[in-house]
């Protein structure tokens, strides 16, 4: 499948499985947390403005790490984990309850 970053999904599932290993109980989240922070420390995102691609009209693909900043320029960064359609992407993030969540944007 040609939409899929597949090294974030292979660091994905490398945290995922270390984290169950670990004896945690949240292996997506965790994933997910340490997936996002990896991004931020080599400046693996995208900038994301909405719709199915970034700032600069790269499309968005599964795994892919995107940040986009509110009214006050505080950035939130999120994991693409549905891009199948084309003009959008379902984009992920835990709470701080450490559930997971979709989010709308």
């Amino acid at each position: 499948m040609g939409n899929i970053n597949k090294e974030h999904e292979n660091l994905y599932e490398r945290y995922r499985r270390d984290h169950i290993k670990e004896g945690g109980a949240l292996p997506m989240e965790a994933a997910l947390t340490n997936l996002v922070a990896h991004s931020i420390s080599t400046k693996g995102y995208k900038i994301y403005d909405g719709g199915g691609s970034d700032k600069f009209g790269i499309p968005i693909l599964k795994y892919d790490v995107v940040v986009f900043f509110d009214f006050a320029n505080d950035p939130f960064f999120m994991v693409a984990l549905d891009v199948s359609e084309g003009d959008q992407c379902d984009l992920y993030r835990c709470n701080p309850q450490s559930e997971l969540e979709k989010v709308t944007k």
